[in-house]
């Protein structure tokens, strides 16, 4: 095992005859001990070492068995090969010893050429390539895809309706499903080095009550939910895995009387846990909760059902521009505390990518760095990141302080011009609620002169030109009628829309295969035409020519809540 480390390290660029370690032994712990390094695994190892030869400290050992990360790659950002493999690289030398391949549909099925079609999949020796680079560094990859919802994007096509139930759900007891599955199973097997694949399963919302209702008629949905599990189990024992992962929300939200998944107040009953295969690990997600008795009772909850329990938390770029560092640290760490507590040993931190990938993907980095020094006694040098060739911890520090500018950076992003879905929810008509938020993106701005920070630098002066224009439109057409400035923020906002569009499109051709980077593209080059819009209403309200600007007359109903997706803010309608 040893001559894998000194592999690792010369991949890494270390000079092995220079470094101060007699031998290299894999044991159940990290440690040194008369020159000797023992190691848990590679990353451990990686770790430990580069913080040895830097300060000389000792880094202890985590309690956990696997500490990693879900990496989404459904959300129109596939990663090109080389892109991967260096994140495949810094997080082994964070510590990172597994990731998951979050996979809807962007592999390749050699008889199912639709899925993944126009989607940048991934070819089989892309992923054999990948994961013979994972192992150098120690690093487990595990398949993560679904089998039964989540699988919107596949039966989009009309060629697929005979595989459907609802929109986004596969017909369960239907034997082409069951085909389609097995070829799922028995292509993941022959590319990933593991006995361990995870068949998602979460979120069926409605499964049995679409195509399945008109075929078979009704069947209580846990009944179809649990058949559906022992039957997909079994081709997946069949193909030779040994531990088959479930996300856990359904039996949970099945049992509740709220059909609420964080439910503390719910039991099962043995006839629901004696249907659930013994080799079925339950994975917990929670990204949102803080509240350390929920979270205990739901991992206590998940141990009572006798199975593995894994704990997939979350580092928190979805539906965020950069990383969340605040978000990420009022939830995550309570998550590992209770699971540390609770005996968990396998930990996961999932990386979604809802509504499009449009998150600074690099920024995460630094929840990665937060979550591993935690475990380690803060006692990691932040000089870590860039030595390993990231960004410095104090620039994603400032990063991710977008999230904290008093208003919600992604709905301002694709906020309608005119129709202000958000800024009405955020405002109404006051044009003084826009003060605050102003001044904080100014002062803001001042903070992002490092060159790594450009990125984050011209989406924020993209922000404050839309809300400068709200206001001063505001104030012009129910005080003033003096138009000039919000006029001027217009012309702005052209140029601005196109570097906004030309930073996403670089980070994306860096990072990503072309696929997917159109509905980027789409949504910020149409608020140019918004731009345009916005000029006409304008000079036609200063001309005569019309008596209001009828998007200014409307009476405004605020919502509980605004989902933070494009279509839900951009459009007047969802057709």
């Amino acid at each position: 095992m040893a001559n894998n480390v000194l592999i690792a390290l010369v991949e890494l660029g270390y000079k092995v005859d220079q470094l101060p370690f007699n031998d290299y032994i894999q044991k159940n712990e990290t440690k040194l001990i008369d020159g000797v390094l023992y190691y848990k695994d590679i990353p451990s190892a990686l770790l430990f070492i580069s913080q040895y030869i830097t300060s000389g400290i000792k880094l202890e050992d985590h309690s956990f068995d696997v500490f990693g990360t879900m990496i989404d790659l459904s959300r129109n950002a596939v990663f090109t090969v080389d892109y991967f493999k260096q994140v495949i690289k810094n997080q082994a030398q964070l510590g990172y010893n597994e990731i998951w391949l979050y996979m809807e549909d962007v592999y390749e099925l050699i008889n199912y050429p639709k899925l993944g079609y126009l989607r940048g999949k991934y070819k089989k020796e892309e992923l054999e390539v990948l994961v013979e680079y994972a192992e150098i560094f120690g690093v487990h990859l595990v398949p993560c895809i679904q089998t039964l919802g989540h699988m919107g994007q596949y039966l989009r096509w009309f060629s697929n309706t005979k595989l459907k139930d609802q929109s986004d759900i596969l017909l369960a007891e239907d034997e082409a499903v069951f085909e389609l599955i097995k070829e799922m199973i028995k292509t993941m097997k022959s590319i990933f080095k593991t006995d361990k694949i995870h068949i998602g399963m979460d979120e069926t919302f409605g499964h049995g009550f679409g195509r399945y209702y008109k075929i078979n008629g009704y069947k209580n949905p846990k009944q179809i939910f649990l058949d559906h599990l022992k039957k997909v189990n079994d081709i997946c024992v069949s193909a030779g895995y040994k531990e088959v992962c479930v996300w856990s929300d359904m039996f949970f939200r099945t049992a509740s009387v709220t059909d609420s998944y964080y439910d503390p107040n719910i039991t099962f009953s043995d006839e629901l846990i004696n249907q659930i295969p013994t080799n079925v690990s339950l994975v917990y997600w929670d990204y949102y909760n803080s509240n350390e008795d929920l979270v205990k009772k739901m991992l206590e909850n998940h141990l009572k059902m006798n199975r593995k329990v894994i704990m997939a938390s979350g580092t928190w770029i979805w539906t965020k521009l950069n990383y969340d560092k605040k978000k990420t640290d009022a939830t995550a760490k309570i998550h590992l505390k209770l699971s540390k507590e609770l005996g968990i040993k396998e930990v996961i931190l999932t990386q979604w990518n809802d509504d499009g990938a449009y998150c600074d993907y690099d920024t995460q980095y630094l929840g990665l760095f937060d979550l591993m020094n935690e475990q380690k006694s803060n006692k990691i040098d932040r000089k870590l990141l860039e030595k390993i060739g990231l960004n410095s911890y104090e620039n994603y520090v400032v990063a991710s302080k977008i999230n904290e500018l008093g208003f919600s950076p992604v709905h301002l992003l694709w906020d309608d011009l005119l129709l202000g879905i958000y800024l009405n929810q955020f405002a109404g008509y006051d044009y003084l609620q826009f003060d605050t938020p102003l001044r904080n993106l100014v002062n803001y701005e001042k903070e992002l002169t490092a060159e790594p920070l450009g990125h984050t630098r011209i989406l924020a002066e993209f922000l404050r030109l839309k809300l400068s224009f709200r206001r001063n439109l505001l104030k012009a057409y129910f005080e003033t009628k003096d138009f000039n400035q919000a006029l001027i923020d217009l012309a702005q906002l052209e140029n601005s829309i196109n570097s906004v569009n030309d930073s996403f499109t670089y980070l994306w051709h860096k990072r990503n295969k072309p696929f997917g980077l159109e509905v980027l593209q789409t949504r910020i080059h149409a608020q140019i035409s918004r731009v345009k819009e916005a000029k006409y209403q304008i000079e036609s309200y200063i001309n005569k020519q019309i008596s209001q600007i009828d998007f200014l007359e409307e009476v405004i109903v605020k919502e509980p809540y605004l989902p933070v997706k494009y279509i839900d803010v951009a459009l007047s309608s969802k057709q």
